[in-house]
């Protein structure tokens, strides 16, 4: 008699999900439903609250100057960004005919209205 030793066998999960099709539907419908009872759980808000921080202000006056812009546009609106409550920095880029200024919000302390 040959008795040639046989090689060990490996956990097949595939061989066993088709040979015990019965168990893996089961788990295929729990797994299902769980995850649509957790998608239904979900909170969720039609307009979500949160607070804007920054905000950019594009001005556009074709044919002035660099200067004009600066001295005529963009000084002014820093001038009245610094009124603001809130105000933290404002950072202002001009050029021929455009400014751009970029104005940062002071972060909110607790005990302090918004």
């Amino acid at each position: 008699m040959n008795h040639a030793p046989q090689p060990k066998s490996r956990f097949n999960l595939s061989a066993l999900a088709v040979r015990e099709s019965a168990v893996t539907l089961f788990f295929i419908l729990v797994i299902s439903i769980a995850g649509i009872v957790a998608f239904l759980s979900l909170g969720r808000a039609e307009d979500p609250s949160f607070t804007i921080k920054a905000m950019t202000i594009v001005t556009s006056w074709p044919g002035a100057t660099a200067q004009q812009m600066q001295d005529q546009v963009a000084e002014p609106l820093e001038k009245r960004l610094q009124e603001l409550r809130w105000y933290d920095r404002t950072e202002t880029f001009t050029r021929p005919g455009l400014s751009a200024l970029k104005q940062k919000s002071a972060p909110l302390r607790a005990g302090v209205p918004s």
